[in-house]
């Protein structure tokens, strides 16, 4: 299942969505960071998981007041013995940002679900205000080794400049550029704060691709269960 693909979809009857992603974790955690979890029809459906049980529950509950209020938020969540009532006993600590999609943003949404499907990475910057508004989104790509592109469209200020309008007089450009290379070097979310707000890089990997070699029977099957797995599948005879 790609998520990008069930937004896409979910939008197409949809004026808005809410997307919940783990930005960071530490410790033991139900889910890993970058889990994401698909909220529908005004809270009352979704697709994916954060990690399940109680934890879950409050994302969703926060989704639904954050739907109304077209806000986004992002939640702390400390799992520790303490909370054995609530069955929080993983022991870690987890951040999961909670965030309104809407059509607007479908460009976006696709051009992430082409590029994972093309095996490309990428970085996806989030300009949060302090207010829970979301200021900005922007996709950037590395498309040559230590240097940061961002794709341009005619008559519009680049990826980039949109972040740096953001972030004001708080980054420069070679900040930023190391930032984004930290984000994808250690695959790990960038949060950037700044006076009006924060700025979350959040890597997005490519779909991973798999060559098999010979078309035989073995292959065959071998070939099915990489693609359920999510591999992108190439056989070579």
């Amino acid at each position: 299942m790609d998520i990008f693909a069930e937004i896409i979809s979910a939008l197409e009857s949809e004026q808005r969505v809410m997307l919940a992603t783990i930005i960071s974790t530490s410790g033991s955690t139900p889910a890993s960071a970058f889990s994401k979890m698909l909220i529908k029809n005004g809270g009352t459906g979704s697709v994916g998981t954060v990690g399940g049980g109680c934890l879950e529950a409050d994302v969703l509950e926060a989704a639904k007041r954050l739907y109304a209020l077209e806000k986004a938020e992002i939640l702390t969540f400390q799992l520790n013995e303490d909370e054995f009532v609530q069955g929080l006993i993983c022991g870690g600590n987890l951040e999961v940002l909670v965030e309104p999609v809407s059509r607007s943003q479908g460009d976006l949404v696709r051009r992430i679900h082409e590029l994972r499907i093309e095996g490309e990475d990428s970085v996806l910057a989030t300009g949060l205000s302090s207010d829970g508004t979301v200021a900005t989104k922007n996709l950037i790509i590395a498309q040559k080794e230590n240097v940061i592109l961002s794709p341009l469209r005619a008559g519009e200020e680049s990826d980039l400049d949109q972040i740096l309008r953001f972030a004001q007089d708080d980054m420069t450009i070679y900040a930023l550029k190391d930032r984004v290379g930290k984000a994808f070097a250690r695959n790990e979310t960038q949060r950037i704060k700044f006076l009006r707000g924060e700025l979350i890089l959040e890597p997005i990997a490519g779909t991973p691709g798999l060559i098999i070699f010979g078309g035989g029977h073995v292959s065959r099957s071998i070939s099915k269960v990489a693609s359920l797995a999510g591999f992108r599948v190439t056989v070579v005879d």
